[in-house]
């Protein structure tokens, strides 16, 4: 790129893998660097100071842990997932020893023994995963680690979950993302919702110590109920024993993913600004939850009141105006606008209707949505949004 725009040698048009964004060009996909993934280095990490990092494996946050890859590629096709895209379908793992070299060099330099695994299905390999267990253990390297999985693959090889426990896991993180099953299959996640309770039953049963399940917030097809349904499975779930989390992300249509197509008709995008295309912000507003009837769902002001004392929202994309919005309109005042609406059997689009009236148009209908949609999770979240005749569970 740089001989062609500085030395005039070549043309950019010609370049794979160059993306272009004022001149909307994506040129063909350039191929793999490394045919062989075990040709590249070993990370090092004095190019970082990880004093300003906090990565760590959950059940341990006080010593810090450092990420760590055993694979790359994914062969599912979730339609809002840009794995595949990143590092294609076909799953290559590195060679055992260089992890564990790599691990034994991170021990040896910074003293660090706890690990995360950032590979998309890290029990995929059977084989591979049975032998960095064995080789493991047979070293005696005294570590921690956590890693991510889906639920069938974890039940299809449950016989190795007593030895990676003793190799060091904790435990795991799985992407539920909704209790919705229509939701769900929209999400073409290709595996079954009742996976995931026996995967947690089987999790506690080996005596792991965290599961993480993650949650997405807002994706087409998503209603206030299943948005109420999801969150009270959820802390269903918490109220048993075992260490478990749960991480709340938002529906982003990721350029190039079928669901970044799909959303175009499904949905408002709240910002365009690719400052902002992180899941951790609120992207995008199906037309399925602004439809959704509020009849019977109400807010406990006092609750929201009392909550808003300790907590407030974050990762927000017009944070400075929602804060002013919050101002003008506390949160027991949108929890009675709220209620008002629901008695009145209106929808969500009719209640940020009078909202944006009400706050006389100063702000944009985006900010008003992204204001509604953060209020009502929130209130959610927080077990104070509920449905007075829960007909539909």
């Amino acid at each position: 790129m740089i001989d062609a725009l500085f030395n005039k040698r070549g043309n950019i048009d010609d370049i794979e893998g160059l993306i272009v964004k004022n001149r909307q060009l994506n040129t063909k996909v350039r191929p793999f660097v490394y045919k062989n993934i075990n040709e590249l280095s070993i990370p090092d990490w004095d190019c970082v100071n990880l004093e300003l990092y906090n990565e760590n494996i959950h059940v341990d946050r006080v010593n810090k842990a450092l990420p760590i890859m055993a694979s790359r590629g994914c062969p599912f096709n979730c339609e809002f997932c840009s794995t595949y895209l990143t590092w294609g379908h076909n799953v290559r793992y590195r060679d055992v020893n260089l992890v564990i070299e790599e691990i034994e060099t991170i021990i040896s330099k910074y003293g660090i023994r706890s690990f995360h695994f950032y590979d998309d299905n890290l029990l995929l390999n059977e084989k591979w995963v049975e032998f960095f267990s064995r080789e493991i253990l047979k070293r005696e390297i005294k570590i921690n680690w956590i890693c991510l999985s889906r639920p069938e693959i974890i039940m299809k090889h449950q016989h190795l979950l007593p030895l990676i426990r003793e190799a060091g896991c904790k435990g795991f993180e799985l992407g539920y993302e909704t209790s919705d099953e229509d939701l769900y299959n929209r999400m073409n996640k290709k595996n079954s919702q009742t996976y995931f309770i026996k995967t947690y039953q089987l999790l506690k049963e080996f005596r792991f110590e965290m599961i993480e399940f993650l949650l997405m917030c807002f994706y087409d097809g998503e209603t206030l109920h299943s948005l109420l349904k999801t969150y009270r499975d959820i802390k269903a779930l918490k109220k048993k024993e075992f260490y478990f989390l749960t991480s709340r992300y938002f529906a982003t249509p990721f350029l190039g993913t079928v669901f970044h197509i799909k959303s175009q008709n499904k949905g408002i995008r709240i910002s365009n600004d690719y400052r902002y295309h992180y899941a951790i912000f609120l992207n995008f507003m199906p037309y399925s939850f602004l439809n959704s009837k509020m009849s019977y769902f109400k807010i406990d002001s006092r609750k929201l009141k009392t909550t808003f004392l300790f907590y407030q929202l974050d990762n927000l994309i017009n944070k400075n105006q929602i804060f002013d919005i919050q101002n003008k309109i506390p949160p027991e005042m949108f929890a009675q606008y709220f209620n008002e609406f629901s008695e009145k059997e209106r929808t969500i689009k009719e209640f940020s209707k009078f909202l944006y009236e009400k706050l006389s148009k100063y702000y944009s209908l985006n900010c008003i949505y992204e204001y509604m949609g953060r209020m009502i999770e929130f209130a959610i979240n927080q077990g104070v949004l509920y449905h007075e005749k829960n007909t539909f569970y």
